[in-house]
C-alpha cells in the first residue's frame, strides 16, 4: 500500500514513520519537515512574528524603553514619548500647552487674556487686563472668601499683618500711592484700617480703622488713627460735588439706644477762664457765670460766642 499525504507519495503501507518530500503547507522532507512560510532564520529571544507584503519576517526585540507603534502598514518600534499629535482626544489648545517652549507660551495658548478671570502679565509682572477674582458656589445664603492677601515670615510680631497699596501710574511718569488697607494684629488687638496716602508713612500711619480685641464679641468699634503729630480729627459729611454744603450730621443709636458719649469733656468753666482759651472752631464750652446765668457757647477760632451770635460775656 503506498501512503499520501496532502496527495503527495510519502512512503508504503506497514506503519512506519512517513519518509519523501512534504507538500501542502509543510516544506523538506520527512521525518523533518518545516512549516512554508513560517520558517524564520536568525530567530532570537524576544523575537516578534510580523507579516510582510508577501511572507512572514522577523522582527528583533526592540531596545530598552522602545515602545511598540504603527506606521500605518507595518509594526515598529517607536520612542516611548508621545507626541501631542498622537492623543487623538486632546483639543488644539491642550496640543498648543504640551508643546509650549516657555510658560509665556503655555499661557498664550490657553487664551490668558482673552477672558474674564483671565491673567495677563507684561514683562514687568504688570497686569494688562482687569483681573476679576470669581469662587462659584451654590450656597447664595452667605459671603464667600474669594482671594486672601497673606504675609508669611519666620515670626509674628506686634504690628504683623498685611496691606493693599492703590496707587496711580502716569505714563511716563511718576507712581502716585492714593492710600492703603492693612490688616495688622497687636497681641489679641486686630485691626483693619483705612490709610489715606497723604498722611507719613509707608504704609500712612494716620486713617480710620476697624478695631476688635480678644474674639469677636469684644469689638471696639470705628476709630480715627492720628498721626504721631496729633491733629483734630472731624467727623462731618462728605460735601465734595455739593454746591451747597448744609449738610446736617446725625448720630442715632439703635431701637431704644441713645448715643452715648463717655470721654466727651466739654469746657465747663468761668468765662474769663474759657474767654482765656484758644480752641478750634466749634469747640464747644459752658460759661457758668456768664451774664445771664450759665450758658453754652462756641469758639470761633479767634474768640468765644453765644448761640445768638453775640461774644461771650
Amino acid at each position: 500500500m503506498t501512503l499520501y499525504v496532502n496527495g503527495v507519495e510519502v512512503g508504503g503501507g506497514g506503519g512506519g514513520a512517513p519518509s519523501g518530500p512534504a507538500g501542502g503547507d509543510l516544506g523538506g522532507m520527512y521525518p523533518d519537515p518545516t512549516v512554508t512560510d513560517l520558517t524564520i532564520a536568525s530567530e532570537a529571544r524576544g523575537d516578534l512574528l510580523r507579516r510582510g507584503a508577501s511572507a512572514w519576517s522577523r522582527l528583533a526585540i526592540g531596545t530598552s524603553g522602545k515602545v511598540l507603534t504603527s506606521d500605518g502598514t507595518d509594526p515598529v518600534w517607536s520612542n516611548a514619548a508621545v507626541a501631542s499629535t498622537d492623543i487623538t482626544d486632546a483639543t488644539s489648545t491642550g496640543r498648543s500647552v504640551l508643546t509650549a517652549a516657555s510658560q509665556a507660551a503655555a499661557r498664550t495658548a490657553i487664551g490668558a487674556g482673552t477672558g474674564n478671570g483671565d491673567a495677563v502679565l507684561a514683562a514687568a509682572n504688570v497686569f494688562t487686563a482687569k483681573q476679576t477674582f470669581r469662587f462659584e458656589s451654590g450656597n447664595y445664603a452667605q459671603a464667600r472668601i474669594c482671594a486672601a492677601v497673606r504675609h508669611r515670615c519666620s515670626a509674628v510680631g506686634q504690628n504683623f499683618g498685611a496691606a493693599l497699596a492703590f496707587e496711580s501710574d502716569e505714563i511716563g511718569g511718576a507712581t502716585t500711592e492714593m492710600g492703603y488697607v492693612r490688616a495688622r494684629r497687636n497681641d489679641d488687638h486686630r485691626w483693619v484700617e483705612l490709610l489715606p496716602s497723604r498722611s507719613n508713612g509707608t504704609p500712612p500711619t494716620a486713617g480710620l480703622r476697624c478695631h476688635c480685641v480678644g474674639n469677636v464679641d469684644a469689638i471696639y468699634g470705628v476709630e480715627a488713627v492720628v498721626a504721631a503729630s496729633g491733629g483734630s480729627p472731624v467727623l462731618r459729611p462728605c460735601v465734595e460735588g455739593i454746591t451747597t454744603p448744609d449738610v446736617d450730621l446725625t448720630l442715632t443709636g439703635l431701637g431704644a439706644g441713645g448715643v452715648v458719649l463717655p470721654n466727651a469733656r466739654p469746657l465747663v468753666d468761668t468765662v474769663a477762664n474759657i474767654t482765656a482759651l484758644t480752641r478750634p472752631a466749634g469747640t464747644m464750652g459752658f460759661a457758668t457765670d456768664a451774664s445771664g446765668g450759665a450758658k453754652p457757647c462756641w469758639s470761633t477760632g479767634s474768640g468765644w460766642i453765644l448761640a445768638s451770635g453775640s461774644a461771650l460775656t
